[in-house]
């Protein structure tokens, strides 16, 4: 039997007219021949436009070719004057070139120099001889002109500026700015230059208000403004002056250097008011920059070597040299730089955005932080236990191995807080391990100790597809930084797997992350340590590299640790999310670290409305202050790290970020030169700073260490039973930070503006007004060499009085003889400080009795205030739930008076009471002493020491939640 084939229905014509091909048709129609024509040359097109696209970029950072204006016939020429010769007049125009030839210098209109090295007399103090300085410098005649007249604004104008006719840098300058002065508050001033016609990158958060928050008016009603402000329009460029009010100096003044505005580079320089810099972050081993001779400081959030550039702050202090300070900030996100000129003179380059400035005029430094924090967020109170010692574990250390460690501790006793657990364990959760880590929380609690976890924002791709994983999600654009295209999640490399990041400014990835802490709070944790927020990356951009383009190879790049600047972290084209505005790397990169600490922020509020835990983050930004403290890994185990560690405090709370601590004597890949000397000396400076951490790697060194020496234990106990003695002073300091955004730790110049001789001191370091805190720092010391400022000071422990005239003193017992006193410490006369009984938590300290210290002026007077509140509860000071101690000493008397937040408390905190008061500054002893005009103290109740002229009251009583005088009669 044969098979017939089937056939092949056909389709009726009538059918087949609306379709481009019938299949029932043997032959192709003409209209289906038509349209594939169509896609064909559709497809070479887009191919060819590919292919041009990538030719075109391939040594030109993303940008088609320019035609420099160089290259047009104008009528502009560079004026050179004589002056420009002179050192201290050179600001570089070509930055990323110190070799620069003649023919590339005047390419871009600039200034060529052939003579580079000179000697010149920077002040009556200083010379620099034959300092290295730029070759290629700006003309007078180069920048941007006034165009137009100004429009008036509420407490301010609007300047127009036109771009002059001189060659372009790179060909694609704004021809058109606008310069806004808004004269915000009578102590803060905005000027900001931006493009009107085209949209650009501004920072989104913080973000800073406009009105002031209490103004002062003059006799007329008018308020009275502590600068003025002038621009010039008749010059051969446009420039803008402040000047202080009631002294006439100049602040900030653009008539130098040159102003420019690409699409990709802005640069503005400033004249400063002397040399005396401080701040731009964590930079080096010291927070006063160099502004004799040039030296440039670069600010891009990466996990570098020297451990330096995690954190970026583009905001100065300037002590002028009459005693006045004066703050600058530059609200950017973009990778920038600022270089310091000896003329002295800050130099401003960044690679986008816009030149967004903020003035505050203090006038003192202290005033200048206050209303710097004021406008980008007060720093919060941290949980009161956070102040003592926190034990961190290394990477990849196990469960058995921490319990060994916190057992070691116990049997040496010595005191310690909280416990630190590495992001590993966390990424495991849950786990195998998941009984002994339920174990070892349950334990801490028992004992009143704290658990802080590691949260990291380079998440292995296999613990987020994960679905038993508490960071379990869908690989969405919603959750994470996707990559240009807008499609798929960026891809890392850390851990050595491929690695994810959390898009924090997403509302999804905020939820997401909301969740996340939520699973985890089954381990009871009472803080979080974000790490890896440098968005470090093992792969340089992504495991499959980064396109060629103007984002990921701008026309210049900062300074920065790598050759790239997606080195070590994302391409610079991937996109990140705030709310609902889409940002790219390239402009966010600084800002990331600060989203994640806002984004936990919010998380914990979720999930814990009323509980108070600890936020620490690797990498800092403007305002972190206000959600997170920072805790710096010191990259090298020297001396100098003990500098370092002294200068990143300070320099952070400059920055509104007074919860600070450092590595104190870690295992280093770099230099090491650990030693016994070195790891205590470095202790007993770090029991100073507001956060205290120690690693595993340190304890265990020095365990090994106190095998062969017990006095090592002794030193370590003693040293921490002193900072846990202070902790009420230190968190009093820390509400103060909070309510009025004074700094804690601070540098003498702080309280002595005019004592020339404090403004390069680094080697101590204050606590407030009163406490004056002198490390040894030097390794084989035998004497320590420390500085007093004019005044009366007492000493610590002794409390015998020194009158100084602003001397150097040298100690020779102290910290060498006597294993209890951990530094050199004096109290500033005219002040009142708390003291609190230590003990192995501060759950049980906090039970203690307190005493005081009060340390009388010449004029026999001293004052001082404890802050007090159960040290858990979210916004206490907020909600009322707090008490207010006033210490008021005049003449023969001392007043101490308790302020309740509101009239019923929910805790009993406020029953702690005063049982010990020192007072040093009387001249003899008393013959009586009362309190409450009715209780006379017997003489069991009080001592007077004639060679120390301290008097000191024992076995009273002062509740803390009343008004009690102290009186003494002679």
């Amino acid at each position: 039997m044969t098979n017939t084939p089937t056939p092949i229905p056909q389709t009726p014509a009538s059918k087949c007219k609306k379709r481009v091909c019938c299949p029932g048709k043997k032959l192709i129609s003409y209209s289906c021949k038509v349209w594939c024509m169509v896609a064909i040359c559709v497809i070479l097109i887009a191919a060819a436009a590919v292919l041009m696209y990538f030719l075109l970029n391939k040594n030109n950072g993303g940008r088609p070719e320019n035609i420099l204006a160089l290259s047009k016939k104008t009528d502009w020429f560079p004026e050179c004057p004589s002056e420009l010769f002179r050192p201290k007049e050179r600001f570089d125009c070509y930055p990323e070139d110190p070799s620069v030839t003649r023919s590339s210098c005047e390419a871009r209109g600039c200034c060529y120099l052939e003579e580079s090295n000179l000697a010149e007399e920077i002040d009556s103090n200083r010379t620099t001889s034959y300092q290295k300085m730029p070759k290629c410098v700006y003309p007078k005649n180069y920048g941007y002109v006034s165009e137009g007249k100004t429009t008036p604004i509420f407490n301010g104008f609007v300047l127009p500026l036109q771009r002059v006719p001189a060659p372009s840098r790179y060909g694609d300058d704004i021809q058109v700015v606008h310069m806004k002065v808004e004269m915000q508050t009578k102590y803060r001033l905005r000027i900001k230059f931006y493009d009107p016609e085209n949209y650009r990158f501004e920072v989104p958060v913080p973000e800073i208000q406009t009105h002031a928050s209490v103004q002062d008016t003059g006799q007329n009603g008018r308020e009275v403004y502590l600068y003025s402000v002038a621009y010039d329009v008749h010059s051969k460029v446009s420039s803008i002056k402040v000047r202080r009010s009631n002294t006439d100096t100049v602040i900030f003044d653009t008539s130098v250097g040159a102003l420019l505005f690409t699409n990709q580079f802005l640069e503005l320089t400033t004249k400063l008011s002397s040399s005396n810099v401080y701040g731009f972050g964590q930079h080096g081993e010291k927070y006063r920059q160099n502004a004799f001779h040039l030296e440039t400081v670069t600010m891009f959030s990466s996990k570098s070597e020297d451990g330096t550039s995690a954190s970026v702050h583009p905001m100065y202090l300037c002590l002028e040299n009459d005693g006045n300070a004066y703050g600058v900030l530059l609200l950017n996100s973009n990778a920038l730089e600022v270089q310091l000129h000896p003329s002295p003179a800050a130099t401003f380059r960044t690679i986008g955005g816009v030149l967004d400035f903020y003035i505050f005029l203090g006038p003192s430094p202290e005033e200048v932080i206050q209303q710097y924090t004021e406008s980008v967020g007060r720093p919060s109170i941290p949980p009161y236990w956070s102040l003592g010692l926190q034990v961190g574990q290394l990477p990849h250390q196990s469960i058995d191995e921490t319990e060994k460690l916190l057992n070691e501790l116990k049997t040496k006793h010595i005191p310690w807080e909280s416990l630190v657990l590495n992001d590993n364990i966390v990424l495991k959760i849950p786990s195998n391990n998941k009984e002994k880590l339920s174990n070892l929380t349950s334990t801490l609690r028992i004992k009143n100790q704290k658990l802080i976890l590691q949260l990291t924002a380079s998440i292995p791709k296999d613990v987020v597809l994960n679905r038993d994983s508490v960071f379990n999600a869908a690989l969405v654009k919603d959750i994470f930084i996707t990559d240009k295209w807008g499609w798929n999640p960026i891809e890392g490399k850390y851990y050595g797997k491929t690695t994810v990041y959390p898009d924090f400014g997403s509302s999804e990835s905020i939820k997401w992350w909301s969740k996340a802490i939520k699973k985890i709070s089954s381990l009871h944790f009472d803080g979080l340590w974000l790490i890896n927020n440098e968005l470090s990356s093992k792969a340089d951009g992504s495991v499959n590299g980064c396109l060629s383009d103007n984002l990921n190879s701008p026309p210049y790049v900062p300074e920065i640790f790598g050759d790239t600047l997606y080195h070590q972290t994302l391409c610079m084209d991937a996109l990140l999310h705030w709310r609902s505005d889409v940002m790219s790397h390239y402009d966010s990169h600084n800002l990331y670290g600060h989203l994640m600490s806002v984004t936990t922020e919010q998380a914990l509020t979720s999930n814990f409305p009323s509980e108070r835990k600890l936020i620490m983050s690797d990498s800092t930004f403007i305002g972190t202050g206000q959600f997170a403290g920072h805790y710096l890994k010191i990259p090298h185990n020297n001396w100098e790290g003990i500098y370092h560690s002294i200068s990143t405090v300070i320099e952070l709370g400059i920055h509104g970020i007074p919860l600070v601590g450092t590595s104190i004597c870690d295992e280093q890949s770099g230099s090491d030169e650990r030693s016994e000397e070195l790891c205590l000396r470095w202790l007993q400076c770090a029991i100073f700073f507001p956060l205290l951490q120690l690693h595993d790697g340190a304890i265990d060194y020095l365990f090994k260490l106190g095998h062969d020496n017990k006095d090592v234990f002794h030193v370590i106990r003693n040293a921490l039973s002193r900072r846990y003695e202070l902790l009420p002073q230190l968190y009093t300091l820390l509400y103060l930070s909070h309510t009025k955004g004074s700094t804690v730790v601070r540098p003498l110049f702080h309280n002595f503006l005019n004592d020339n001789e404090t403004y390069s001191i680094n080697s101590q370091f204050m606590w407030g007004s009163s406490l004056l805190i002198s490390p040894v720092l030097e390794k084989d010391s035998r004497k320590l060499n420390f500085y007093l400022p004019q005044g009366i000071w007492f000493d610590f422990y002794q409390g015998n009085p020194i009158y100084s005239s602003g001397e150097w003193f040298t100690e020779t017992n102290g910290p060498f003889a006597d294993n209890k006193q951990p530094a050199v410490l004096h109290i500033r006369a005219g002040h009142v400080i708390t003291l609190q009984k230590p003990a192995e938590t501060t759950t049980i300290s906090r039970q203690n009795s307190m005493s005081i210290l009060v340390s009388l002026n010449s004029s026999l007077e001293a004052s001082g205030v404890l802050y007090w509140d159960d040290g858990e509860t979210k916004n206490s000071y907020e909600l009322g739930e707090y008490l207010l101690v006033e210490y008021s000493a005049k003449g023969n008397s001392l007043n101490v008076t308790g302020h309740f937040g509101k009239k019923v408390l929910k805790s009993s905190f406020y029953k702690a009471a005063i049982e010990q008061v020192r007072i040093m500054g009387l001249h003899k002893p008393p013959k009586r002493i009362v309190i409450d005009k009715s209780y006379i103290l017997s003489n069991k109740q009080y001592h007077w020491n004639y060679d120390t002229l301290v008097l000191d009251l024992k076995l009273i009583l002062i509740p803390l939640g009343r008004k009690t005088e102290l009186q003494w009669f002679f």
